[in-house]
Formats: structure tokens, sequence, C-alpha cells
């Protein structure tokens, strides 16, 4: 997320780790590297999918496994308050994803009560309404995401148990779906950062549990490459990896130990790591 006071917003991290976590909202000056307590969600929110249209960050679905939900917060950084949006997305469901193009969120991915759709719904943010868009070939269960252009990419996650290598890159114009190459190490609830014409796909989990790898997606060349791994590793990032100034911030989330607030930070120029201030 970018805005103009480059201030950047953890909201994900108190709530993706437990559905009975605190409604925080934290906010860090990057040139200063403190955090300063922001407005406090109307309600907790696990297992959301964040994005930024504007001057508003979106907290789109969510909700406990057993209850997940429809409804989108909405939260204007330039007043800090907070609005509930009742919608009619269909099914409710946590951990998707969702990205900004045009203007418009974009989401797909996660999970419903008791299956993993592979439904592609887009919230239209001047009149509040949702439409169904083509599916993607399968369900992606706590994937990543990115947008390049007018491309919508959902990464990776697990589908049945199993960590997909799987990538969908949906085109908005011509409202289809296309397989692209696999990511090399299949994996869940990674953190994803566009940068460019990239997309760096950062940590998460699978069999051999929580990783530190990270891999960059070339979106041109249909490529990808390892890069240095992340200094700890973790999971449930999805929502709090976050590309600033040539940067990406990874903030907070799980390790074996339970949730931590470290932030980590890569510098893309360098390939390296460098440990930030943490939560």
């Amino acid at each position: 997320m970018h805005f103009k006071q480059f201030q950047i917003y953890s909201l994900a991290f108190l709530t993706v780790a437990s559905a009975f976590m605190p409604s925080a909202v934290l906010a860090q000056a990057s040139n200063t590297g403190t955090w300063v307590t922001a407005s406090p969600m109307p309600v907790a929110r696990a297992m959301t999918a964040a994005v930024t249209v504007g001057d508003t960050i979106y907290l789109v679905a969510g909700g406990k496994e057993e209850e997940p939900t429809s409804e989108i917060l909405a939260f204007n950084v330039t007043t800090g308050a907070w609005t509930t949006k009742q919608t009619t997305l269909s099914p409710s469901r946590n951990s998707g994803r969702a990205e900004n193009i045009a203007g418009k969120i974009y989401f797909a991915g996660g999970y419903a009560k008791n299956n993993v759709p592979a439904f592609l719904e887009v919230y239209d943010t001047e009149i509040g309404q949702w439409s169904t868009k083509t599916k993607m070939s399968s369900g992606h269960g706590g994937p990543a995401s990115g947008a390049v252009g007018n491309k919508f990419y959902i990464i990776g996650g697990e589908f049945d148990g199993a960590p997909l290598p799987v990538v969908e890159a949906y085109d908005t114009d011509s409202e289809t779906w296309k397989i692209k190459k696999q990511m090399n190490t299949a994996r869940t609830q990674a953190g994803s950062a566009t940068v460019g014409d990239k997309i760096y796909y950062i940590g998460g989990t699978n069999q051999a549990g929580i990783l530190s790898t990270v891999e960059v997606y070339d979106t041109t060349s249909d490529t990808w490459q390892y890069k240095s791994p992340l200094t700890y590793p973790r999971t449930n990032i999805s929502n709090t990896t976050i590309a600033l100034n040539n940067k990406i911030y990874v903030i907070g989330g799980r390790n074996e130990a339970g949730p931590i607030a470290n932030v980590s930070v890569y510098d893309i120029a360098t390939d390296s790591w460098s440990d930030s201030t943490p939560m």
C-alpha cells in the first residue's frame, strides 16, 4: 500500500493470526520506522483480504473458519474513519485475495463454509455492488495475488489439503483465465508484492513446515526465479507484505511458536533483507 504520507498500515497481522485477536490497527511511517495506533476496526476480522482503492483500505470478507462473512470494512486513511458495507458476495468466504484494477476490486480464492470455490467476483466501489465473472480452473484456498496492467493473478494456495504450485491470470478485457508457469515451491498463506511487472512470492507453508522461501515471478517472460530467503520463516502474511519505494516490507505473521511482531525489509536492488522496527 502506498499513501501520500508514506505510511504502511498493518491491519491484517492482528486479524489473520486468530479470530480472537483485538481489532487494532497500526500505521508505520516508513521514513522514521515508528509505529502509531490508528482507529480500531468496528469488529475483529480474521483471514480477510485487504486492498487499497484511492485513500481507502477495503477489508473484503474473512471471518472465523466456521463462520465466513461477506461484509466489507472500509477504512479512510485521511479521516481515520471506518464504515461497514453490506454486500451480496456469495458464498461468504475467508482467506481469499483481492486486487485493485482500474478502481474495481477483483476477489478470488479462499474457503467457503464447506468447500474451496473457484469463483471470481468484482466489487464496484462506486455503486457498492458485486458482479460474478468467469471461474478459475479450480479453487485456491489461501493463495497470494498480484495485479499487473489489466491482469489479475492468483498464485498458489491449497486445494483438498495439498499446496498448489498453480498460477492463474485473469484478463479483465477478455474476461478469461490462463494457466501460467508454475512456481518452484508450492505453498499456501504466503505473502506477495507487485513491483513493476514482477510479483514477489514470500514465505508461506507446505508439508515441510513454515518457509523462508522467496521467489519472483516475471509476468512478461512467464518465468520464476529464487531470491534471497527471509531472515525469519513466516506464514499468514498475505495481507502484510507491502511494496514501497523499491523495497518490500513483510510485517508480522506467524512462525512455529505463534504470532510474531517482526518486520523484515527486502531491498530489491541488492537482493538482501534487513530488520525494521517491530510492532
